[in-house]
């Protein structure tokens, strides 16, 4: 159980990658009042939320009603970024 809630915290952490965008909200707020910057984060992270989970239960109904297994998708990626890789390093 614990495994799971760390690696579904660190897929999280990576997808939001939280580091870069408070450097972004902090430049985009820079001019704007304590308050605002603090109604503007409660708002982003609520929407932000909300899609994380729209798209996790959206992307679980599409890959089950094609059958296909989390194992077989996990394969599939890892191929393709190889296959990038690959390709970009051999390209000079």
């Amino acid at each position: 159980m614990l495994e799971k809630i760390i690696r579904d915290f660190m897929t999280i952490w990576t997808t939001v990658d939280p580091i870069t965008n408070l450097a972004l909200f902090a430049s985009l707020t820079a001019g704007m009042h304590r308050s605002e910057r603090r109604r503007i984060a409660w708002r982003a992270s609520l929407y932000a939320a909300i899609i994380l989970i729209i798209a996790v239960i959206i992307g679980q109904i599409v890959v089950d009603a094609m059958g296909i297994r989390l194992r077989s998708l996990q394969v599939a990626g890892a191929l393709s970024c190889s296959f990038s890789v690959w390709r970009w390093s051999s390209a000079g």
